[in-house]
């Protein structure tokens, strides 16, 4: 948040989908009792990729107005992230620890819910795992509490949300060493844009020395379910010399 040059502390603010219907955003208590007094009525949210959005401080009630045009620019629509609804954000209080079951919310099961087998592993980001199960019949998660077991009290009262992403049964597509010297223009993690007739897709690609290439991390499943590929389906990417990361995209269907 910038106005007229100052640089206040940073503060994370959990968007819920009822948060992206208003035009206005709350802002923490915390945050107004300590830099308040110091924010214009008129302030100024740029975003990383240079987008600049001008917005209304209203001091007496800590909101900011005029913030819809964020949310609609960013598509945001709350509690599901991610294009698509790979993923979704479970919030954490003292309350879930003593539960066994979660509720994904609708896009994410309208997305990823007939993908879903009976039987699922998660896995934490530390690399354990644990079994669990998903209910057809009631469209819920089952099998937390096992993470609950695994993880010390003090680790707990740490814990805000969790974050579940469904990857299916492949989360790494290679790219051939064929193209390294094409990848070796990259960052070690770039996005990408590919584009096919109407559909635009964005792959994050990564320098992964495990897998002694480059490899397409997330954004690879989306592309593949919103082009309905099937197996033997061949990809022709293009892209200008002076343009190493927009891709047109041809398909070449496999019709054996």
């Amino acid at each position: 948040m910038e106005s007229a040059g100052l640089v206040a502390e940073k503060f994370c603010h959990i968007l819920k989908y009822a948060d992206t219907v208003p035009n206005e955003l709350t802002l923490p208590r915390e945050f107004c009792l300590k830099y308040g007094h110091l924010l214009h009525s008129t302030v100024n949210l740029q975003l990383r990729n240079g987008c600049l959005l001008t917005v209304e401080f209203d001091r007496s009630k800590g909101l900011l107005n005029g913030v819809s045009n964020l949310f609609q620019y960013l598509e945001l629509k709350g509690v599901t992230v991610g294009n698509g609804g790979w993923r979704f954000i479970c919030f954490f209080d003292k309350t879930i620890s003593a539960c066994d079951e979660i509720d994904p919310p609708p896009a994410f099961l309208e997305r990823c819910g007939r993908f879903l087998p009976d039987n699922i592993t998660y896995l934490i980001s530390n690399g354990k795992k644990f079994e669990g199960n998903y209910s057809r019949s009631s469209k819920k998660f089952s099998g937390l509490v096992a993470m609950f077991h695994m993880a010390e009290a003090y680790v707990l009262d740490s814990v805000h949300m969790l974050l579940f992403a469904f990857d299916g049964k492949k989360t790494i597509e290679e790219i051939s060493n064929k193209f390294r010297k094409l990848c070796n223009t990259w960052e070690k993690f770039q996005t990408i844009n590919v584009y096919h007739g109407d559909g635009r897709w964005m792959l994050d690609v990564r320098k992964r020395d495990d897998y002694y290439c480059s490899t397409i991390v997330d954004g690879w499943q989306i592309m593949r379910d919103c082009l309905k590929l099937n197996v033997g389906d061949k990809l022709v990417f293009q892209c200008p010399e002076h343009s190493l990361d927009h891709f047109s995209l041809r398909v070449v269907k496999n019709h054996v």
